[in-house]
């Protein structure tokens, strides 16, 4: 009888997986995640929309912790630009340390600085990217110091 139940599993299971990936498109490689990476950066620095537009999806979301202007949720171009804007105001310079490529998400460590009325940010910021439709769908950033965002960007 147990012997019946496995093969019955197996002849019901083999087809679900076999379309299960088939059914998985091919992710993006290294190099265009890497060039989105870079669009995405100078599409922040220069408070583009437009460029924006092109390298996240029209619902993509950006995730940041703490409890200050730049903390929350940010979805969708117009919010990206908005919080692009805010870091620009508080004068934060971004440094790309490293990147780490998944087979689906890609990781950026970045190093932010800025001083501003008295105040110093020194930190690091992991980014995670997930990719969608060959654009950023989302990123989820994790921060060194979140006391310290909130103390900067209160």
């Amino acid at each position: 009888m147990l012997a019946w139940i496995l093969s019955l599993a197996a002849v019901l299971l083999i087809p679900a997986t076999a379309s299960a990936e088939t059914a998985r498109q091919p992710g993006l490689s290294t190099t265009q995640k890497a060039a989105l990476l870079t669009d995405f950066g100078t599409a922040l620095k220069n408070i583009d929309p437009g460029a924006m537009a092109t390298v996240v999806t029209p619902n993509a979301v950006w995730n940041f912790p703490g409890t200050s202007v730049e903390s929350g949720r940010a979805r969708g171009v117009k919010q990206i630009i908005a919080r692009a804007k805010v870091q620009h105001d508080f004068g934060l310079t971004i440094t790309l340390e490293h990147v780490t490529f998944a087979a689906h998400d890609m990781l950026a460590e970045f190093h932010t600085h800025a001083q501003r009325n008295g105040k110093t940010l020194d930190e690091y910021v992991i980014d995670d990217f997930q990719f969608r439709d060959g654009r950023i769908s989302h990123i989820d950033s994790g921060v060194s110091d979140v006391n310290g965002v909130n103390s900067f960007f209160s």
